[in-house]
């Protein structure tokens, strides 16, 4: 479940729980550096397969049924396509 892994990331160091004041009850979170610390290795691992000649046919462009399989870079901070 959502909430237990929050509490999970939470008592490992990987996230902040910060709670809102007001009703109903609001809690934000947010990556501690533990959590930041990942990011700069999987940024090397995309480095390292955007490298990597492609397959005939392979196109970098966003998902569809018509297109291969693809990727878009996603940024380490949001994890949303740049």
């Amino acid at each position: 479940m959502l909430s237990d892994r929050l509490a999970h990331l939470t008592r490992t160091g990987v996230v902040e729980r910060h709670r809102r004041p007001g009703w109903p009850p609001r809690v934000h979170y947010t990556l501690t550096p533990n959590g930041h610390r990942p990011g700069t290795v999987l940024q090397a691992l995309w480095d390292c397969g955007m490298q990597t000649p492609r397959p005939a046919g392979w196109n970098n462009s966003p998902c569809s049924t018509a297109s291969p399989p693809c990727c878009a870079r996603m940024t380490p901070a949001t994890g949303r396509p740049v």
